[in-house]
């Protein structure tokens, strides 16, 4: 090995550099091509090309810093962290028009036998309740009238004012360009119902379930089914909060927090991630034919006053789905001016490419629904899975 005394220079390494570049200085630059990349030939030329130069050529450049992969670090689990626990005799998942019913009778009849100090307490994921709730409504009240008696009174100050009798029924099949008056299954008779906006009416009734002591808390979702030694459930936990996409904790780390019940009521809609669980666990389906799913779409339009129907309900079959696939449209004129339209397609429908979405733009350029759509503007929307 040589010794240091007999090693080069710096300066005498960066002279030589420097000359080696000069010697084997191109004539003039090249585009690369896909031909570069091809084997070298053994001649003359290739042989004297210095292989510093191609690898040159060959290396990518770039000013951008390398990535640099977090370094994994299990030492944050929060499992380890014990979560509150709350003590409750009504635990409800999920706060929709079923969650909320259920909520308002369980405590008027606590309230009615003098247990004031019965808890029912309810959860929803949503930021206020009636957020996450899509649907083109007219509801039957024989059920609201025994819930609230005097939901619709006049002398009921708090009363649900946004409701619109139903007046005039049309079922229709359609065709490209035709309707075809059909008869009403005595389901779909409609008399003495209301076209209601569902997102309005929640709201409304989660202030009726406060006003009695039902507890209420928006925001927070429940996450997972608490079990007893002996299996049974227990309660719910919530959804930890403040965690990172790394998977540590932020400043505003939350743990979830348990609600211990006597009785769990899951109302969490179609498809609910904790039913999905304790149906399995229990197999609650076992005797049950298999569950059928849709795709509701929705729109709420303002339209002409001239061609505006107040209480007219219509339903259609027929185009645009084809034969082989379940579903229908609705059109609802209620409020002032307002028209709530949308179609359901059964997800079970056989051709794969089928677009929801862009069937329910063919069914509103049909002739029966454009005709009333046509001047005005749509000013909401959504969608929703339907079981």
């Amino acid at each position: 090995m040589p010794s240091v005394s007999n090693l080069p220079s710096a300066t005498t390494l960066g002279r030589a550099l420097v000359q080696d570049a000069r010697l084997f200085r191109p004539s003039a630059l090249r585009p690369i091509t896909a031909t570069g990349f091809a084997p070298l030939r053994n001649n003359s030329t290739s042989a004297r090309r210095p292989a510093i130069f191609r690898a040159g050529q060959r290396r990518p450049f770039s000013l951008t810093s390398r990535t640099r992969l977090a370094t994994p670090d299990d030492s944050f689990n929060p499992a380890d962290i014990e979560r509150e626990s709350d003590q409750v005799d009504v635990c409800i998942v999920g706060g929709g028009p079923a969650g909320l019913s259920a909520a308002i009778r369980l405590k008027q009849l606590a309230n009615e036998a003098g247990n004031d100090d019965f808890r029912v307490l309810l959860l929803e994921k949503a930021g206020e309740l009636g957020d996450h709730i899509v649907s083109g409504n007219v509801v039957e009240p024989s059920a609201l009238d025994e819930l609230l008696p005097d939901w619709n009174s006049p002398d009921n100050p708090n009363r649900y004012e946004h409701i619109t009798a139903a007046t005039t029924d049309r079922m229709r099949f359609l065709t490209k360009s035709y309707s075809i008056p059909i008869p009403a299954p005595p389901q779909m008779n409609n008399h003495g119902n209301y076209i209601i906006s569902l997102n309005q009416f929640t709201k409304w009734l989660g202030e009726r379930a406060e006003e009695i002591g039902v507890e209420i808390y928006p925001g927070f979702a429940a996450s997972e089914v608490l079990y007893n030694a002996d299996g049974s459930v227990k309660g719910v936990a919530t959804n930890d909060l403040g965690i990172g996409r790394n998977g540590k904790p932020k400043d505003s780390f939350e743990r979830g927090m348990e609600f211990h019940a006597r009785v769990t009521l899951l109302g969490e809609g179609c498809h609910g991630s904790l039913t999905k669980q304790v149906t399995k666990k229990f197999d609650l389906r076992r005797d049950s034919q298999p569950q059928t799913y849709g795709l509701g779409i929705k729109e709420v339009w303002e339209i002409d006053p001239e061609k505006f129907e107040k209480g007219l309900v219509v339903h259609s079959m027929g185009y645009p789905l084809p034969a082989d696939t379940y579903g229908g449209g609705w059109m609802y004129h209620f409020g002032e001016n307002l028209v709530s339209i949308g179609l359901v397609v059964g997800l079970d429908y056989p051709n794969p490419w089928l677009a929801p979405y862009g069937e329910f733009q063919k069914m509103k350029h049909h002739p029966m629904y454009s005709k009333y759509l046509e001047g005005g503007k749509c000013i909401s929307y959504g969608a929703r899975t339907l079981n």
